[in-house]
């Protein structure tokens, strides 16, 4: 897989927590397609995850598509947020 990408650190999706108040919903088929991307052109936009309580902030449906390709380690990028809400 190639990354286009800046990061921090490099993580194992399934490792990576859920924010528990994530509104936003993907469907497969979006899902699907996002993971075929990640096959075919490799991954150009990090997850990002909060220094502070260390859920995802941005990238729920990123980490979902990671695992649909198959994908071991995933780009990550940490930010410090002033609240884990």
């Amino acid at each position: 897989m190639k990354i286009h990408c800046l990061y921090d650190k490099l993580e194992n999706p399934k490792l990576l927590k859920n924010h528990p108040k994530n509104r936003n919903k993907h469907g497969q088929d979006q899902i699907d397609r996002l993971a075929e991307l990640y096959k075919y052109h490799g991954v150009r936009h990090p997850i990002i995850v909060s220094k502070l309580s260390d859920y995802i902030v941005a990238g729920h449906g990123r980490k979902l598509a990671a695992l649909r390709a198959g994908i071991k380690e995933m780009p990550v990028v940490y930010q410090d947020f002033v609240s884990i809400s």
